[in-house]
């Protein structure tokens, strides 16, 4: 099996050699200097500052260390379909033999910590930090957030009205990443995934025009763009309707890993019920450290107005039963200031090197406990790597309370509803510091996920779908929407991009057609 796993990954880094190494330089380096005439200062190149600057922008090393030929940084939706129009002229490789090929990506919060999901070696990397744009209608129902926006953006303004919205909860996270992967939120009980609550994308498409997508124009766009990544255009702005939002209960708290049993008998209790808490949000991390060795987290939140300390609903009180509790923050507060206590506790490691990878299964404590297993077994030989900075493992509930809410609100390209019961979603991180371990975790990490995932499908618990906000490149996540969301996926690709435009000349991600 050992070697099984050396050839896998071994092939995967081949791969992915090739894919950044694709870029013709020389035909790269001349778009770089036509972008220049054409956008002037807002195309940057390597040893400048600007150019350093937007690079040092990723969460991830992996991503940090590519360098493209040259970053260009758009002001407006007019500037990417200058330079999408661009591209589309001197990228005829992606279509016919012989032509000249300068791949590129798009960067909007630059989270994903895959190796060309945001960033190119050799390309060009389209950064949308300067479309952070902020805005709400005349009567606040409607927030406006930029390509570029990361959701501290959005509670910053949010926040001081009284007002939230079903996005991302760590502040550093991209508004188009997350939108477009899914998207869960401490409300996804209540709202749906993120991705539902979206009223309007603004996209540029592959032949340069700026589009509205919606319930009434381009509604097949609009349905493929919640959970379809960047395979249709670049969203320059996301329309999301905002609500009411009081201060609730909330927090995290922090176990000895001896309390497992009672943490997962209380996790599974939850997402298995009758009927699901939509005020509830819970994520169970199981995470290791070199400071502290193995512990176990929960963030809570309760988000009803009604909710506090002294009077923690009853969902939420198995899980502050446990005991002992080496560290609690549970208070009362805003969004605002529960989305910093995430982004915090995760900034020591941005910057590092990362992995993700997913897996999604029916809620079952005694699987869950199997899990736990063989999480300590692959940790029992990471642990001894002095490269290795962090671990987790987290659980989340998706249960019908969120899947089902889709169709209603329009539909969503993930390929869940509530025929697939009450699930869990798991994600595997790992993060470290040293290049020389790349091979050593990302194969320990997908060795661990295929072994969930077999043991899901001995247990008759197993679910396709994998989350692509938390999801390897390995990981066929596309093919885990399921085939009705698949081909309705490539069918809009043939209508919005006819030439594959966004499949052959943006490599990372995950396609439609591979």
């Amino acid at each position: 099996m050992v070697l099984f796993w050396s050839w896998v990954l071994v092939t995967l880094l081949a791969i992915s050699d090739l894919l950044l190494a694709t870029p013709n330089t020389t035909a790269c380096a001349d778009t770089c200097a036509s972008l220049s005439h054409i956008l002037g200062e807002k195309v940057v190149f390597p040893g400048t500052s600007n150019f350093t600057q937007s690079i040092g922008t990723y969460y991830s090393a992996q991503e940090a260390e590519l360098t493209p030929s040259c970053v260009v940084l758009p002001s407006s939706a007019e500037d990417v379909s200058l330079f999408i129009k661009k591209l589309s002229s001197v990228n005829r490789a992606g279509y016919d033999p012989g032509y000249p090929s300068c791949p590129f990506a798009i960067k909007g919060g630059g989270h994903a910590p895959s190796t060309g999901a945001a960033n190119i070696n050799r390309g060009i990397t389209l950064h949308l930090g300067a479309l952070r744009q902020v805005s709400l209608n005349s009567d606040k129902s409607v927030i406006s957030l930029g390509g570029g926006s990361h959701w501290g953006d959005a509670y910053d303004v949010l926040t001081p009205l009284g007002l939230s919205v079903a996005g991302g909860r760590n502040g550093d996270v991209g508004v188009a990443g997350l939108l477009t992967g899914g998207g869960i939120s401490f409300f996804t009980a209540r709202t749906g995934f993120s991705c539902d609550n979206v009223k309007n994308f603004e996209v540029v498409l592959a032949d340069g025009s700026i589009v509205s997508a919606n319930a009434k124009m381009n509604r097949g766009l609009w349905k493929a763009l919640r959970g379809g990544s960047n395979n249709f255009g670049v969203v320059v702005r996301f329309d999301i309707p905002t609500f009411p939002q009081s201060n609730y209960l909330g927090g995290s708290v922090t176990f000895l890993v001896s309390s497992f049993e009672a943490q997962i008998n209380a996790f599974t209790n939850l997402t298995a019920a009758e009927v699901f808490d939509p005020y509830m949000s819970v994520i169970l991390t199981f995470f290791w450290s070199p400071q502290y060795g193995f512990l176990i987290s929960n963030n809570l939140a309760h988000t009803s107005s009604n909710s506090s300390t002294s009077n923690p609903p009853a969902s939420i009180q198995p899980f502050l039963n446990i005991q002992p509790q080496l560290f609690s923050t549970m208070r009362t507060s805003n969004v605002s200031d529960f989305i910093n206590e995430l982004t915090q506790s995760g900034a020591p490691l941005d910057g590092l090197r990362n992995s993700y990878a997913t897996t999604t299964f029916q809620a079952n404590a005694s699987f869950m406990t199997e899990i736990f297993h063989f999480w300590n077994s692959t940790m029992a030989a990471l642990t001894t790597l002095p490269s290795l900075a962090s671990a987790g493992m987290t659980f989340e509930p998706i249960p019908t309370a969120i899947t089902s809410k889709s169709e209603r609100l329009g539909g969503n390209s993930l390929g869940l509803d509530a025929r697939d019961g009450n699930l869990v979603l798991l994600q595997i991180s790992l993060t470290w510091t040293s290049a020389a371990d790349d091979k050593t975790m990302m194969m320990a990490s997908e060795k661990l996920n295929n072994r969930i995932d077999a043991a899901a499908k001995s247990w008759g618990v197993f679910n396709r779908w994998k989350y692509l906000n938390y999801a390897a490149p390995y990981q066929e996540v596309i093919e885990g929407y399921g085939t009705i969301s698949k081909s309705h996926l490539r069918a809009m690709s043939k209508v919005y991009d006819p030439l594959g435009f966004f499949q052959k000349v943006v490599p990372g991600g995950f396609k439609l057609f591979t």
